[in-house]
This record gives structure tokens, sequence and C-alpha cells, in this order.
């Protein structure tokens, strides 16, 4: 399945979530593609929406090869095989977390306005991005919504990897994806127009105002 653009991915994506659309829950989504998708979700089921950070821990050689990734609050998850076949320090890992930790939570703040995480004690999150390769981002946003006190976990999302989703199956209550694909390239080649959205497209999704904003 091809998307024509993130938006085009949502709508569907939106329909196939339309039996949550009477249950108490919230769309969260991970900037900066899942932020639109959370958006178009949000709209079409006239949910409250947000977003989590969560940002990728690269590897001291290669910043584009993911060791793990964190949130704004400290969740996080580690590729223990990646680390331990590279022999990659404890001390870089402390040290790049800790990093990562401080750029999220500023990436929130700039998004956002504010700092702090919403309540979502006891509610549904549907939790969403643009497409899911290896989990590892997607699992640390699972691990902070839980640290969070969110009831139930359902992960939303437009493409994955079967390796991603066998591994986010062992940590939430349910998945709905559209494609799922055992010969994963990139989340890019999924769709006809996969232009990066910036740190102002995001700024502006939260000053529309026909949907709540989850406050």
């Amino acid at each position: 399945m091809m998307f024509k653009d993130r938006m085009d991915a949502g709508l569907k994506l939106a329909d196939k979530l339309l039996k949550f659309k009477d249950e108490d829950c919230v769309i969260i989504g991970i900037p900066r593609g899942g932020a639109i998708i959370a958006r178009c979700i949000a709209d079409k089921l006239k949910k409250p929406w947000d977003i989590i950070v969560s940002e990728k821990i690269g590897a001291p050689f290669n910043k584009e090869i993911a060791i793990g990734a964190v949130c704004q609050d400290g969740s996080y998850i580690l590729n223990k095989n990646i680390i331990k076949y590279y022999g990659i320090s404890r001390d870089y890992i402390d040290s790049e977390t800790k990093k990562k930790v401080s750029d999220a939570a500023k990436r929130l703040k700039e998004y956002r306005g504010v700092i702090y995480f919403p309540d979502i004690e006891g509610k549904t999150v549907i939790l969403s991005d643009d497409g899911i390769a290896t989990g590892y981002t997607f699992t640390a946003a699972i691990n902070s919504l839980k640290n969070h006190g969110a009831k139930r976990i359902i992960g939303a999302v437009p493409v994955a990897s079967t390796e991603a989703i066998n591994l986010l199956k062992k940590n939430i209550e349910g998945i709905v994806c559209a494609e799922v694909s055992e010969e994963f390239m990139s989340v890019r080649s999924f769709y006809e127009n996969f232009k990066q959205n910036t740190d102002e497209d995001i700024i502006n999704l939260f000053k529309q105002e026909n949907i709540k904003r989850f406050v």
C-alpha cells in the first residue's frame, strides 16, 4: 500500500480506528511525522490529542545506527545486542541518554509551550507514528506512557516492519497497522510524498482550535 502523504495515511488509519470513537481515549503522536498522523486520527474520531517526544540514541561511531531510544521523562529502551556486539561503553550510554533526555524535554516545550506531560492516568491511549522500522523509538514512548499511568495502549501506524510488530506486540494491548511488510526497506518507501515536517509545522498544529488539545 502506498500513501500520498502523512495526511492521507492518517485518514486511512483513522478509518481502521472508528471502533474507538465512543471510548474514553486520547491520541498521542510521536513528532514530527507522528504528530500529523495523530492529528488526523483525532480529527476523525473527535478525540483530544497531544504528543510525546522520543529521541533515538545513536551509536558513537555512527549516530544513524540506533542503540536505543529515550523520552523526556527518562523512560528508555536499549538494543542490548548491538551494544554488546560493538562493545559500547556504559559511560557513553549514560552520557548520551542524559543528553537526549534534555533534547526531548526542550523539543516538548518548544512544540507544546509547556514542559509537563498531560494526565493520562487510567485512560486508553492510541499512540501513533508515521511508520516503524525497528520499534525502539516507539517502545520508549510506550514505556513513558506506562510510567504516566496509561490504562491501555493501542499502537496505530500506517506501516511497520514485521520485526517491529513482533517487538511491539509484547508491550501493548493491541496494534492497528495498515501495512505490515516483511521486506521493509524504509518508512519513506511507502509514501509518494515524504517531505520532512519542520518544527514550525508541529507548533502550528497546536494553534489550530477545532480539535481539543489534551492538557
